[in-house]
């Protein structure tokens, strides 16, 4: 009987045992369980704001470009705020200033050697380049009387100075009869007493150079399509203005090469530098 008493006493303390522990298990599912369910909430939360905004920002890319493509980039505060966020600059790309280039200057040769000896003989100063024309049939008619010298492509314009450029104006406005007096020279040492003035032809300024101009085309073997380079200076408050033929004027002589010179160790002719 004592051994029977035994085994029942073992067999009830193995089943409140095994109550014991199913009971903490089962609370243990009912914790993990609560705790999954707060997780999925969180995930729920999550997946439907991100569902949200990525309606919004749909809803704004079609409302401001309803007809962008798949490709086209997306203008939406929200996206923008996420470029941001992943540390893409919104900052415009510098560009470049254009840069200016200098328009090349007019051909021109170097002022010719008798022009300048004239100069010296008269004290003359300023010396400067007005025009390159090509002579034409109207300049060299007898009933024109006048050879015009287009504004356009001058290449001084301050061969006047002060005062004749106010006599070509009070002449211009008519509030005189002539306008400014000059001496016409070549290189024969010729001189012609000419006028120039303002003449507008068409809404385009020109300066004429009158009264005497037949003199110089009789006197002179011109033919229509010949250049002539005209140049100017002033002598003693007097304008002279200068005829040069294309063929007669010089150009700018070459660079000579540079003079051999003999070193002392080596004896051998080098390049100066």
């Amino acid at each position: 009987m004592a051994r029977y008493d035994d085994q029942v006493q073992r067999e009830k303390r193995t089943i409140d045992i095994l109550c014991v522990a199913a009971a903490r298990y089962d609370e243990k599912d009912e914790t993990s369980g609560e705790v999954a369910t707060v997780e999925d909430k969180e995930k729920q939360r999550t997946r439907s704001s991100g569902s949200s905004k990525r309606q919004k920002i749909d809803e704004c890319d079609e409302s401001q470009n309803p007809n962008r493509d798949a490709s086209s980039p997306r203008l939406c505060p929200v996206e923008s705020k996420r470029r941001r966020h992943v540390g893409v600059s919104n900052k415009g790309v510098r560009r470049k200033k254009p840069v200016r280039r200098r328009r090349p200057g007019p051909e021109r040769g170097r002022t010719p050697e008798w022009l300048e000896n004239l100069m010296r003989e008269k004290n003359g100063k300023n010396v400067k380049l007005i025009k390159k024309r090509v002579l034409t049939k109207t300049d060299l008619t007898s009933s024109q009387t006048r050879l015009l010298i287009p504004w356009n492509g001058i290449s001084d314009m301050d061969f006047l100075n002060e005062g004749e450029l106010k006599i070509v104006d009070e002449h211009y406005n008519k509030l005189r009869d002539t306008g400014v007096d000059f001496t016409l020279v070549d290189s024969k040492g010729r001189e012609w007493d000419l006028n120039i003035r303002r003449w507008d032809m068409t809404k385009s300024p020109n300066y004429a150079l009158c009264t005497g101009w037949n003199k110089v085309v009789a006197n002179n073997e011109f033919v229509v399509d010949q250049t002539l380079w005209i140049w100017s200076f002033h002598s003693l408050d007097k304008l002279y203005i200068a005829f040069v033929p294309l063929d007669s004027a010089l150009a700018l002589p070459p660079v000579p090469d540079p003079a051999p010179v003999v070193t002392g160790d080596s004896g051998q002719n080098s390049s100066a530098m």
